[in-house]
């Protein structure tokens, strides 16, 4: 079937899938406020485990890497440094009420 020039341009497909820009600022995702009782049992008091200490800046990768590539945890610890892949997936289930990642 041949198609004329104006038919074509009114039959071109409109994406309209709702994929989410900036998904940190969509999902709201904020840190608590030091020295409350939400911080100390959040991520960023690190749950009282002394073995797994996770600074406020590779939490905060995280969770970037984390909305960016949810559950790939071996692409998540790319972006996170020093921790690997079973430290992300351990740190992702012990947190992920606290920063409301589920």
């Amino acid at each position: 079937m041949v198609v004329a020039p104006k038919q074509r341009a009114q039959l071109q497909f409109d994406n309209n899938s709702h994929a989410v820009a900036d998904p940190i600022a969509f999902y709201h995702v904020a840190a608590p406020e030091p020295g409350s009782a939400a911080y100390r049992r959040s991520a960023y008091g690190n749950n009282g485990d002394t073995d797994h200490y996770w600074t406020q800046a590779e939490v905060s990768a995280f969770v970037t890497a984390y909305l960016t590539y949810p559950k790939q945890f071996g692409r998540i610890a790319a972006h996170v440094p020093h921790k690997t892949m079973n430290e992300c997936v351990l740190f992702y289930y012990r947190n992920k009420k606290p920063l409301r990642l589920k």
